[in-house]
């Protein structure tokens, strides 16, 4: 985590300067990653939805740029940081645009996952796999909340930052992590309303001994699951903004057209 952000902090210097970071334009880059357990702070956050002493804290605790509450990632949590210029055309500065592009992203990434990791592999078992995909499918926004949300819970946070409208931080989707770490805090100030998973929503449908051992095979964010969700949240992105996304294993992201 500090490694990420000492890398984005600079690039963030690079923009207020005027300048751009060599080797690749700084505006037009997609980065996906897993983190380890970690806690973080929104710009404006206080400690009052952290459950221990900050001083002391089970996990690195960091404040970041973004804005919201506190917020905890760890393996199997897919996060994707976007540096998109909102002034590009074909895009729009406007946060609050930006933000409900981040969810739809996240609402279509779990239904694709779904479609492609969570059907199959129920195999001939029909019926509990159209219910399980559907129960990742069937994700939406909350008004005057922000993130994505499954039936069951909060499935994706968002939390942005824009300099000169260059934007920063993005979208923590929780494909299969361990849920128990957001126990410690009240996730994005929100009290009343849990978190979930893609893989707690298949489990709650298949229940027990039902839930497909083609889904839990590895540690977490290392099965098919996170794959699928991985491929689906690029493809999402790139539709959802219009973006044509270059580079393999790597960061880019460049205007179709």
């Amino acid at each position: 985590m500090a490694a990420t952000l000492e890398a984005r902090t600079a690039r963030e210097e690079a923009v207020e300067a005027g300048g751009r970071p060599p080797p690749s334009p700084l505006a037009g880059s997609l980065t996906l990653l897993q983190h380890p357990p970690v806690y973080t702070l929104g710009a404006g956050a206080t400690a009052d939805h952290l459950k221990f002493d900050p001083e002391h804290p089970p996990h690195p605790l960091f404040r970041v740029e973004r804005g919201g509450e506190a917020t905890h990632h760890c393996p199997g949590q897919l996060t994707l940081y976007p540096i998109l210029d909102l002034t590009t055309p074909g895009l729009l500065p406007d946060l609050h645009w930006w933000l409900r592009g981040l969810e739809e992203v996240a609402l279509r990434a779990a239904a694709a996952a779904g479609a492609a990791a969570v059907r199959p592999a129920f195999g001939a078992r029909h019926a509990d796999a159209e219910r399980a995909a559907a129960a990742v499918a069937t994700g939406s926004r909350i008004e005057g909340m922000t993130g994505a949300w499954l039936p069951s819970g909060k499935v994706a946070a968002v939390g942005v930052r824009a300099t000169r409208w260059v934007t920063y931080h993005g979208l923590a989707l929780n494909v299969d992590p361990d849920l128990s770490g957001f126990s410690a805090i009240v996730p994005c100030g929100i009290a009343d309303r849990p978190v979930t998973s893609l893989a707690a929503a298949v489990a709650a449908v298949a229940g027990g001994e039902g839930f497909p051992a083609a889904l839990a095979v590895g540690a977490p964010g290392q099965g098919p699951l996170m794959g699928a969700a991985a491929a689906a949240a690029l493809g999402a992105f790139a539709d959802v903004f219009g973006v044509e996304l270059v580079g393999v294993g790597g960061e880019g992201g460049r205007r179709k057209g």
